[in-house]
């Protein structure tokens, strides 16, 4: 299994436990554990850096609820998950706290062009080759935004905007891009969705198409 399938698997597996107000020390203890033994070991790289802070920022708090001694406990358990140069940057700085963990993490494996730098690469991104390479373009460069928007903005309602419009600008460049029939197509079936956008497409026989039709451009 690769690093990809791991960070699935978790995320999924994951996603059934649930986290309840009512939970005793021992089940807390018990469900930190289960959960702890399933975080994906992290080597500083980028693109799993935001499943690893996301899900121990949803962890920590419970931590925080029990004894210092059961708290100091799981943190050494969070170390412990830590591989390669992010183990490196562990021994060298020696956080005591995931408060200043996870900052040595953003500001060591993070991404560290701006949002604003994000979006104008994202805008300025052109049909190449077909329509396949457009929408994986595209969609890395979307991603990059997201991770950009979920380490670095902290209030939630932004982080869920500014999701949104990102959202927003990945399928209108898309559709800006494409050529004029797949944009056609798109428009009849109302998609308000990027993914969905390129769901059509695939299921129309369009995606590897290279023939660039769209007059606007010309």
């Amino acid at each position: 299994m690769n690093k990809e399938e791991d960070i699935l698997d978790f995320t999924t597996t994951f996603k059934k436990l649930s986290i309840k107000k009512t939970m005793v020390h021992k089940d807390k203890r018990e469900f930190l554990l289960k959960s702890l033994q399933l975080l994906p070991p992290f080597d500083g790289e980028k693109s799993s850096l935001v499943i690893f802070v996301e899900t121990l920022d949803k962890l920590v708090p419970m931590m925080n609820s029990l004894t210092e001694e059961d708290n100091s406990l799981f943190f050494q358990y969070i170390l412990n998950v830590l591989k390669g140069k992010a183990q490196d940057l562990v021994r060298r700085d020696q956080p005591s706290n995931w408060v200043t963990l996870k900052e040595l993490l953003i500001n060591e494996f993070g991404e560290h062009t701006s949002i604003t730098t994000l979006i104008i690469r994202l805008e300025n991104i052109k049909f190449r080759g077909n329509i396949k390479n457009l929408y994986e373009e595209l969609n890395i460069a979307m991603c990059r935004i997201k991770d950009a928007i979920k380490l670095n903005v902290i209030n939630e309602n932004e982080k869920d905007f500014l999701n949104f419009e990102a959202n927003n600008m990945g399928l209108k460049i898309f559709k800006r891009e494409l050529p004029l029939h797949a944009t056609a197509l798109l428009n009849a079936n109302l998609t308000a969705d990027f993914k969905e956008a390129f769901k059509i497409l695939k299921e129309n026989d369009l995606i590897e198409e290279n023939t660039y039709l769209n007059n606007k451009k010309k």
